[in-house]
């Protein structure tokens, strides 16, 4: 018995100290690589989010992804993504008209939430801060995508041939199923959702919503405070509703998540990924005759959890404004 406590008590020594400790000094060097596809080292809670992992298409450079110490929002670390001209990685540099016309800087939380689903299901909580320096802005008539909660591919495609009306043949533009992202823009950061849902008839048809939510104003060198609570369904009981610092700039009610198509025994859930994506860059070149400039953003304070409490950081639980 006296030997099972010591071992336990060992065991919790470990965690404790493995959370404890800083960042090992190879993974602050700025000429360092974080591999694509590979876990990425964060040692700071993230609630029950678990395993970081650097999205497979990133590009491999050492500006990709970087781990900072000095615009920090919480402990001692934050974590740093810039996209340059031409940054591309696997996947995305065959897109478009050129090597380059795509790319992206992302890391990915795919660790489900709850079992039969892939990704995350039903009602979560979770918060995640940002900071835009004011030489980051949009790149339109291209494309910058900072956050998505998105389903397997595999899932959406399965979803495509099943029901043609999901898919990019559709006039409003099909779903990639993408539940919810955010885009920088013009007016500012804009919330989006795209959804291939059924009509009372039953039949399948898309959706797109796109609202601004933080003005252009109030979106550089500060920290934005992200926290999220939602319910994703297939049904009218989903929900959605986003704090964004001391205001609520968004909520939804009804279906949030596209017509459900299985995929090896399990449902499509929605998993975060952050960071940079950029698309469309040879619009942007062809409209103002120049390259693209570069783009930096920065995160930290990344927590999901299945209560406000046990996941907001910056946010009173008890009084979240209502409107």
């Amino acid at each position: 018995m006296k030997k099972a406590i010591a071992i336990l008590v060992l065991g919790l020594l470990i965690c404790s100290n493995l959370n404890a400790k800083d960042i090992k000094k190879k993974y602050l060097d700025p000429d360092y690589v974080f591999k694509p596809d590979k876990l990425f080292p964060w040692y700071e809670d993230v609630g029950n989010w678990g395993r970081l992992i650097v999205k497979a298409m990133t590009h491999k450079s050492s500006h990709a992804i970087r781990i900072d110490e000095e615009i920090v929002r919480d402990g001692k670390y934050s974590i740093r993504f810039e996209m340059q001209d031409r940054d591309c990685g696997k996947g995305d540099c065959k897109r478009g008209s050129f090597e380059g016309a795509y790319g992206r800087s992302e890391i990915d939380m795919y660790d489900s939430i709850r079992e039969g689903y892939k990704f995350d299901h039903g009602e979560v909580w979770y918060a995640w801060s940002m900071y835009i320096p004011k030489t980051t802005n949009h790149i339109r008539p291209a494309y910058t995508m900072v956050d998505q909660f998105k389903e397997l591919s595999k899932m959406y495609k399965k979803r495509w041939k099943k029901y043609p009306e999901c898919g990019h043949s559709d006039p409003s533009g099909g779903s990639d199923g993408i539940r919810l992202f955010f885009h920088l823009e013009e007016d500012g950061m804009d919330v989006n959702y795209e959804k291939c849902i059924k009509d009372k008839k039953g039949n399948p048809f898309s959706r797109h919503m796109e609202k601004i939510i933080i003005p252009s104003s109030e979106l550089h060198d500060l920290w934005l405070d992200f926290l999220l609570h939602v319910n994703w369904s297939y049904e009218d009981d989903g929900f959605m509703h986003l704090w964004v610092n001391d205001k609520k700039v968004y909520q939804q009610k009804g279906t949030n998540s596209d017509i459900p198509v299985k995929v090896e025994g399990k449902l499509p859930g929605a998993a975060f990924r952050f960071g940079i994506y950029n698309g469309k860059i040879d619009k942007y070149e062809k409209k103002f005759g120049k390259k693209r400039p570069t783009q930096v953003v920065y995160y930290d304070a990344l927590k999901r959890g299945f209560t406000c409490e046990e996941t907001a950081l910056w946010h009173d639980c008890n009084n979240l404004p209502i409107k």
